[in-house]
Formats: structure tokens, C-alpha cells, sequence
């Protein structure tokens, strides 16, 4: 019975990392995208130092 709740505990403590992790990393890939028509449009600090150039209507760093 010992060997069960502890195998729940684990199993419970995993999805809770995984779920936060999934959350962080969805977040990180949202991060700032601008939409635009040409590259005067991106804004200049977007990607500082880098440039931001305007590919498929979204602002990109390069």
C-alpha cells in the first residue's frame, strides 16, 4: 500500500513539472512578433542589436 502512494506522489510531482515546463516553453515561442508590410515598419528596439526585417507579414530577427 506504501508502494502506491508513493508511485502516485511521483507520478503527480511529474505532471506538475511537465505542465510548467510545457507552459514556459509555449511562452518563450510566443515571444514578440510584430505584424508588418515592410521592413520600415518593425520596430527599431525589437531586436536590439540585431535587425528586424519584415518576412511574411510578421517582424524577424536576424
Amino acid at each position: 500500500m506504501e508502494n502506491n502512494k508513493t508511485e502516485i506522489i511521483k507520478f503527480v510531482y511529474a505532471m506538475i513539472i511537465f505542465i510548467f515546463v510545457f507552459f514556459d516553453v509555449s511562452d518563450v515561442i510566443a515571444g514578440e512578433s510584430w505584424f508588418c508590410f515592410q521592413d520600415m515598419t518593425c520596430p527599431h528596439n525589437l531586436c536590439f542589436p540585431s535587425k528586424a526585417v519584415c518576412i511574411s507579414s510578421q517582424c524577424i530577427c536576424i
